[in-house]
């Protein structure tokens, strides 16, 4: 509204709202510039960009969420909490990540980061989806008008979303549990800072099984799911540097969200591409 007022146009205002988003991404990996490279290549590989130029007011909360989990890192929980209630007033969905600064200082189980539990609890929250969202739908609705959100409590029974992406979205799973997969040898190398991030992207992705096909409960992984590109930085990053086994698999899932990157932009991205932007 008040670059509305000053008379900006809406492209300027795009603008100026995905720099704010970027500046955050850049001041999340300000203790680990050399992951930014990587960083900024899965950024928009990975379609994080695209996203952000849908949904910009919840791409600023999480952005703002990934600012803020240096302190999850430090034990700064007061320093944590003003951050999130900051993004909250961007997108109010943005109070439900205060209970991840437990991933800080709560004993997190060894057996998670084994790559078989890792990759069976994927799939198998895959699999459950459907039944899950069928199961617990009336009770996600009644949650919602508990809380004076009944507008979401129709809303969310919306079940259009993705359904028509075909293997896409199938190819995004396997990339995604390609990515556990070697995160889970990363994580065993006490690597600084990584492991926090592998396990908000963790719950991320299996919070993304479960929900992904609604149109309302897929945005609530959608903060943890942007670690994804800090935590292929680091894959990257280290697999090629110290030469260790994984890398075909990397080069794999470069190759596969190169291709998904183009056929983002052949496609729009449903009209939130940059490129569309400036060719219509």
């Amino acid at each position: 509204n008040f670059c509305s007022s000053l008379g900006f146009d809406y492209y300027v205002v795009l603008g100026i709202t995905v720099f704010i988003q970027l500046s955050f991404f850049y001041l999340s990996l300000d203790k680990h510039r050399f992951l930014l490279p990587y960083a900024i290549l899965f950024f928009f590989l990975t379609g994080q960009l695209f996203f952000q130029l849908n949904a910009v007011r919840q791409a600023m909360s999480s952005m703002i969420f990934l600012f803020a989990v240096r302190f999850i890192e430090s034990r700064e929980f007061v320093r944590y909490a003003v951050v999130i209630l900051f993004a909250s007033l961007f997108h109010t969905s943005s109070l439900l990540l205060l209970p991840v600064y437990a991933f800080g200082f709560c004993k997190y189980p060894s057996w998670l980061e084994e790559r078989k539990i890792a990759i069976l609890l994927y799939v198998v929250t895959a699999v459950v989806s459907n039944y899950f969202m069928v199961s617990a739908m009336e009770g996600i609705t009644q949650l919602f008008l508990l809380i004076g959100k009944g507008g979401y409590a129709y809303t969310v029974k919306g079940w259009d979303m993705e359904v028509n992406s075909g293997l896409g979205i199938l190819l995004l799973k396997m990339l995604d549990g390609l990515t556990l997969w070697l995160a889970c040898g990363l994580v065993k190398k006490n690597v600084f800072g990584f492991g926090i991030f592998y396990r908000i992207f963790f719950i991320g992705t299996l919070l993304g099984n479960l929900f992904g096909i609604n149109v309302v409960l897929s945005r609530i992984p959608f903060p943890l799911l942007c670690t994804r590109p800090i935590v292929l930085a680091y894959l990257f990053y280290f697999t090629y540097r110290w030469g260790k086994r994984g890398w075909l698999t990397l080069t794999f899932i470069l190759c596969a969200y190169i291709l998904l990157y183009l056929a983002n932009i052949a496609n729009g991205a449903n009209q939130c591409s940059p490129y569309y932007f400036f060719s219509h």
